[in-house]
């Protein structure tokens, strides 16, 4: 079987992952009609389809619909044949069958197999004025989420395997802290003043045994990010490599930088799409931090979507099996006026809107947000 058989197949699957249909119909003109009849095509891909204004896609959007009605006209087959497809009822409900509807032909046998083909399409594009390039992008497979549900998504890894504590927001977890540590600065205190009083002729001497020694607690109104600790929580940011700041990591583009709207981290974990009005990443696996995805086996990937209004959005999506450019460690890619750039090990990608300086990072072990002013 050759490539294109491969891709063909793909197409007219709905068992295919909705990440590749939204590559095939953006990437492979001749593959629109497949992807148009393909029972699992998503509402937003279909729309995108239709406004392409191709008359094979408009054609095989109106058998789409006949199809799922059930209702079907006597030509149905056969106008599917013209546009190089085959009859699936893949889309009907379990036990149902289509019903033909006796209606009158108004079009010739004859004039049926002028449908254009898909592999035709190209041509036609062509004498129509039609460049490939001036399509705009196939719309991505988002599932909606709430943003003020943004920091839900990230949990401790530690309390996310008690149920009782599974939802915990940002805000709930801070207040949680401020009275642990509290708490312990009142024991030490307390502590403190005991040993002060029983023991006056021993205070440049070490604690006796049994005494805990006060040890310093750090500032809960100092930044998370001033010192990284060790192991992530949900109230800090888990971070494997610093995101970059000032300048590298809310300016202009590099002079070298690469002029392309798609890439993948050195490990293929992290794919990204440069939009017109945003800059959208996928990380398909964490270690070090769980997120709500992960408990949704239709859609465990996680994505952030930096709009060009600075406003920051988390969606679960699929796992993406695309396959394309690799971002080397330190490079830059750039579109409009969003800039991404790899960590020193390729697997961290830093993302920034240059004018508004809005800035997210995401990888394997870590992720980040910034809103600069």
């Amino acid at each position: 079987m050759s490539n294109q058989d491969e891709l063909l197949a793909l197409a007219q699957d709905p068992a295919t992952p909705l990440t590749t249909l939204q590559h095939l119909a953006q990437n492979y003109p001749e593959l629109r009609p497949s992807v148009a009849y393909n029972p699992s095509t998503y509402p937003a891909l279909l729309e995108w389809l239709g406004n392409l204004g191709d008359p094979t896609v408009d054609e095989v959007l109106g058998l789409r619909e006949e199809r799922n009605s059930g209702l079907l006209s006597p030509n149905h087959k056969t106008r599917l044949l013209a546009a190089g497809l085959v009859y699936s009822a893949t889309a009907l409900p379990e036990g149902d069958t289509p019903v033909v509807v006796e209606v009158e032909d108004t079009e010739a046998p004859e004039e049926e197999s002028s449908y254009p083909s898909a592999t035709a399409q190209p041509e036609e594009q062509e004498a129509e004025g039609v460049v490939e390039s001036e399509i705009p992008s196939a719309p991505p497979v988002e599932e909606e989420a709430d943003p003020a549900a943004f920091d839900e998504f990230f949990e401790d890894p530690e309390q996310s395997s008690k149920p009782e504590e599974v939802g915990l927001g940002y805000s709930t977890i801070v207040k949680i802290l401020l009275g642990v540590i509290a708490a312990l600065l009142i024991m030490l205190l307390l502590l403190s003043i005991f040993l002060f009083k029983g023991s006056k002729d021993q205070e440049s001497e070490a604690a006796p045994t049994g005494a805990i020694t006060p040890i310093e607690t750090p500032s809960i109104s100092e930044s998370p990010s001033k010192e990284p600790s060790s192991s992530p929580s949900a109230s800090e940011t888990p971070s494997e490599t610093p995101s970059p700041t000032g300048d590298e990591g809310t300016g202009k583009p590099q002079a070298d930088a690469l002029q392309i709207t798609q890439f993948q981290s050195a490990d293929r974990n992290v794919l990204c799409n440069i939009m017109a009005d945003n800059v959208n990443c996928t990380v398909m696996r964490t270690v070090g931090y769980t997120t709500n995805c992960e408990k949704r086996p239709e859609s465990p990937a996680t994505a952030l979507k930096l709009n060009s209004d600075k406003s920051l959005q988390v969606t679960c999506v699929p796992i993406s099996t695309v396959v394309t450019t690799v971002l080397e460690p330190n490079k830059q890619a750039t579109s409009g006026n969003f800039v991404c750039q790899a960590g020193p090990d390729g697997k961290q990608i830093t993302c920034w809107d240059y004018t508004t300086k809005g800035q997210f990072y995401l990888g394997e072990s870590s992720w980040g947000r910034a809103y600069i002013e």
